[in-house]
């Protein structure tokens, strides 16, 4: 909880998240912060009153496994969280939380009816239907943002439609014969789902060059 206002003031992590961060406060993005384009401090809103939450969500994007960069491959905030050049003023420190990101964890995510129009994320998403075709196929996730699939309790990869080059996730007969009986597909979008919300099974693979 922020202590005093901070309108106006340029937020830093110093060093970059390692690897993406989504900056919040009272609830309200303030924006994202990369490592890998080496932004790492935004100008805070309106939103940076005293008295506001201020939420990071930090995603670990895999590690380097080659060359001199794996001897710094710490993740999350390495280094402290400054404004305007001094240590984030709060009124209670900060707390740790991990996302609940194991089958059973996610199985035990409390679902709402989706409503009209998706106001905000990060967010788990749910879909749930009969089985399509015990066939290998592809779920094409390019009307999405960016984020993570789960099908039948199975992690199946990671999404960026906008950097590309995969565009359709594979999803191998094997995982669809899991379940004789339904077909559950978790997502956690982190970024912009659909419009429609909607998910379209293909037979083919599609690659596209990064925007």
């Amino acid at each position: 909880t922020l202590s005093k206002q901070g309108v106006g003031s340029n937020f830093t992590i110093p060093g970059g998240p390692r690897d993406r961060a989504h900056v919040f406060l009272g609830r309200k993005l303030s924006g994202i912060l990369y490592r890998a384009t080496g932004n790492y401090s935004l100008v805070l809103g309106e939103e940076a009153q005293a008295g506001a939450d201020m939420q990071i969500l930090v995603e670990n994007m895999g590690r380097i496994n080659f060359g001199h960069g794996m001897d710094a491959e710490t993740k999350g905030l390495t280094q402290g969280l400054k404004l305007n050049g001094e240590p984030v003023p709060t009124e209670s420190g900060w707390m740790l939380n991990c996302l609940p990101l194991r089958t059973k964890q996610l199985r035990n995510i409390v679902y709402e009816d989706i409503p009209t129009k998706i106001t905000r994320t990060p967010a788990f998403f749910k879909m749930v239907q009969s089985p399509p075709e015990k066939a290998d196929t592809y779920l094409d996730m390019s009307s999405w943002g960016k984020g993570y699939i789960w099908v039948n309790g199975i992690a199946l990869g990671r999404y960026w439609p906008s950097m590309g080059p995969q565009e359709r996730i594979y999803i191998p007969a094997a995982v669809l014969e899991e379940n004789n009986v339904e077909l559950e597909i978790v997502i956690l979008e982190l970024d912009a789902p659909a419009p429609a919300l909607t998910l379209h099974f293909t037979n083919s693979p599609k690659f596209v060059r990064p925007q």
